[in-house]
C-alpha cells in the first residue's frame, strides 16, 4: 500500500457531504502533521484494517477539545428515565 494512491474520505459536518479523492500516503502523512500531528491510518473496513483503532483516535481527540461546561451548556436539560412521583392517568384529566 505505501507505493500506490490510496483513498481519502473526506466527511464536511457542516455541508453534511462525503468528498472522495485520492492521494500518495505520504501526501496524506504530510497533511496530517501539517494539521497538528492528526494520526493516520490507512484503514479498510472489507479487511477490518485499523477501522477500530482510527475511530477511537478521533473520539479521544473530539473528546479532549470537548470541556464539561460545553458539554453541559449544550445539553442543559436532563432526561430522567425513572420518575419517583407517582403517574396520573391521562383518564384523571379527561373531562369525558
Amino acid at each position: 500500500m505505501a507505493n500506490s494512491a490510496i483513498n481519502i474520505v473526506g466527511v464536511s459536518l457542516g455541508s453534511c457531504r462525503v468528498v472522495w479523492f485520492k492521494v500518495m500516503p505520504k501526501r496524506a502523512q504530510q497533511w496530517c502533521t501539517n494539521k497538528g500531528n492528526l494520526p493516520y491510518f490507512e484503514t479498510s473496513a472489507k479487511e477490518a484494517l485499523n477501522v477500530e483503532q482510527a475511530f477511537q483516535a478521533v473520539a479521544r481527540q473530539a473528546l479532549a477539545l470537548e470541556t464539561d461546561a460545553e458539554l453541559y451548556n449544550e445539553f442543559p436539560d436532563q432526561i430522567r428515565l425513572s420518575d419517583d412521583a407517582p403517574s396520573q392517568s391521562s383518564a384523571a384529566h379527561c373531562n369525558c
